[in-house]
């Protein structure tokens, strides 16, 4: 299972972040995969808005 996500800064930037997730012995469950995931997509971005 792949997302993507993509959001803008109030300064303009355009951030993109990417969480792919795989288990090669059974499917993962994609709804809850996609309510767990949102803490690790949030300090994604958080993290991209540090840089500059």
């Amino acid at each position: 299972m792949t997302l993507h996500y993509l959001a803008c800064t109030a300064d303009g930037r355009a951030l993109a972040a990417r969480l792919m997730v795989s288990d090669p012995t059974t499917a993962p469950d994609t709804i809850d995969m996609a309510v767990k995931s949102q803490s690790i997509v949030r300090g994604a971005f958080h993290l991209l808005a540090l840089q500059r």
